[in-house]
């Protein structure tokens, strides 16, 4: 019982954690070609979002805010990685969505 409050954010950084998971070898692929570079700013990028976002949310909104801060720079992480592999390589690596047709 003691814990049922923080039941709801569990369930926002699950969602992040999936998302982050399905794109997960983006960033080994990245590093793996030379672009740690990029990977790094990237990563970086979303620790500062993350960082700004707990400093607007968590005041008004407590740990929810908190949890909808370290989702949405998950999401925007790997997002933009996604992003890049894809433009890079022509490369889609999440799974269960279709290739384009060329």
């Amino acid at each position: 019982e003691d814990y049922l409050p923080a039941a709801p954010v569990l369930g926002i950084l699950l969602l992040a954690q999936l998302f982050k998971v399905i794109s997960a070898p983006t960033g080994y692929v990245m590093t793996m070609t030379g672009n740690e570079r990029i990977t790094s700013w990237v990563i970086g990028g979303a620790a500062v979002l993350n960082v700004i976002l707990n400093v607007l949310l968590v005041p008004k909104y407590g740990l929810m805010g908190a949890g909808i801060a370290t989702c949405i720079s998950a999401l925007c992480w790997n997002a933009l990685l996604v992003l890049k592999v894809r433009r890079l390589f022509g490369v889609l690596l999440i799974p269960f969505l279709p290739e384009r047709q060329r």
